[in-house]
């Protein structure tokens, strides 16, 4: 399973890495140049050294794993290793979990993490943004009253929410068409 990065120019992306010796520049370069099970071995070291740089080694070796087809193992990386970066920093764990958990089409998932952060304490602007999320995800499990309920809620508020009011029509006019969000 080599699944190497393929955004940009090998140069391009390599000058933009630590110059530092460290296990996590090191994981970076290998999985950079494609070799993933090394990359893979030295992001678990760069993890377990619990520098300053292991919540990279975390997100990224949960990413790479994703990309592998390896969803469960990234999930179960992110669960093991989440708490020990404190609570502020949870969040974008849990960003990263939701990312894979839709990959996975594990739309229960997704809306307890979306949920989770819901509940956190947050500006009105993101509250709204992850209700909409959570619209869309339980449109995509096929539960479009429930979404559209929500939304409805959202304009209630504030009726005149652009974004909310474009989605609730783009979703009405998907159910009509019979097709997901």
């Amino acid at each position: 399973n080599s699944v190497a990065p393929s955004r940009s120019s090998l140069s391009d992306r390599l000058k933009y890495l630590p110059k530092n010796h460290t296990t996590y520049a090191k994981a970076k370069r290998e999985y950079l140049t494609g070799n993933i099970e090394q990359a893979e071995a030295l992001y678990r070291q760069a993890i377990e050294e619990e520098d300053s740089q292991s919540e990279s080694a975390v997100k990224d070796l949960a990413a790479m794993l994703n990309e592998s087809d390896r969803s469960v193992e990234a999930i179960d990386l992110i669960r093991k290793y989440r708490s020990r970066f404190g609570r502020a920093k949870q969040a974008s764990f849990d960003r990263l979990s939701i990312t894979i958990y839709q990959k996975m089409r594990d739309y229960s998932s997704v809306i307890a993490t979306l949920e989770t952060l819901l509940n956190a304490e947050l500006r009105p602007s993101q509250t709204t943004n992850l209700e909409r999320q959570i619209a869309a995800v339980e449109f995509q499990r096929g539960s479009p009253e429930v979404a559209f309920n929500r939304l409805n809620s959202i304009i209630k508020r504030n009726p005149t929410d652009f974004q909310t009011i474009q989605l609730l029509d783009t979703l009405k006019r998907k159910q009509e068409a019979g097709t997901e969000a």
